[in-house]
């Protein structure tokens, strides 16, 4: 399944405050992924300054806590399938990435 992912980012060594700007993804992701998996997916294979926080990828320690699509979800439990099409997609993380 084809995603594309508009995210967030924050630097906050080289940006203003409240400055943020916007990077897009397209990547190729399994069906049944979530959100999650395809940050890290990200992460592992397109761009490696992507910072993100997860720790059960269960729900339940509320770590993976991000905005997708303007709503507050556990990304570790959100489908994938369930963001808006690919003309419209907005996922947000709350947590900041620098590059180290």
């Amino acid at each position: 399944m084809q995603a594309k992912l508009k995210v967030s980012r924050f630097d906050p060594e080289t940006m203003g405050q409240g400055q943020r700007r916007w990077d897009e993804f397209e990547l190729d992701v399994h069906p049944s992924a979530t959100v999650l998996d395809a940050l890290i997916q990200i992460r592992e294979e397109v761009d490696g300054t992507l910072s993100l926080r997860c720790a059960c990828r269960a729900s339940i320690c509320g770590s993976c806590g991000m905005r997708v699509n303007g709503d507050a979800k556990l990304v570790s439990s959100t489908p994938s399938k369930m963001a808006r099409p690919l003309s419209s997609n907005r996922w947000e993380t709350k947590r900041s990435s620098k590059t180290s």
